[in-house]
């Protein structure tokens, strides 16, 4: 399946949700990929991994056609954030289970992503949480779902 979703939340900002059925291969003949993309993608081993970061590169590239743009790959800097190769645009990327989703910014760091509830968030929970989190949070896997999405989304 294509994008199923893509929205601008203001003049500035535009996100997008990928539900995947194609193979690696569909997906990437869509992408038109780069050499960034290309040696990015040669470093995942797993195929449904391989898979969803195609599908988060090609939410990034409908957004830019939204916006009458092209896609110019996507680069990572020494932090492995990723950007917009040749662009001063802020881009957000996650993906999980079958689904991409990504974030486009015109001006200002945005964040964005996707998980499902999984009992791993309760061992690994104060690992991540500070203690008041972890009183809110208690053992509800919704809450602990929201508080992970949150923080990765600012990360």
């Amino acid at each position: 399946m294509p994008l199923i979703k893509l929205e601008d939340t203001d003049p500035h900002s535009c996100w997008g949700l990928w539900e995947i059925a194609e193979n690696w291969q569909e997906l990437l003949t869509q992408l038109d990929t780069h050499d960034q993309d290309l040696s990015f993608l040669r470093g995942i081993s797993h195929l449904e991994k391989k898979k969803e970061s195609l599908a988060t590169r090609l939410v990034v590239k409908k957004i830019l056609h939204h916006w009458g743009l092209s896609y110019e790959g996507i680069v990572k800097d020494a932090c492995a954030k990723p950007s917009l190769a040749h662009s001063d645009f802020h881009i957000s990327m996650s993906h999980a289970q079958g689904y991409g989703i990504a974030i486009v910014h015109r001006h200002k760091s945005i964040g964005i992503d996707i998980e499902y509830p999984r009992t791993k968030l309760l061992k690994i929970a104060p690992k991540f949480l500070s203690s008041s989190e972890l009183q809110f949070a208690g053992r509800d896997l919704e809450r602990l779902t929201i508080c992970w999405v949150a923080k990765e989304s600012i990360l």
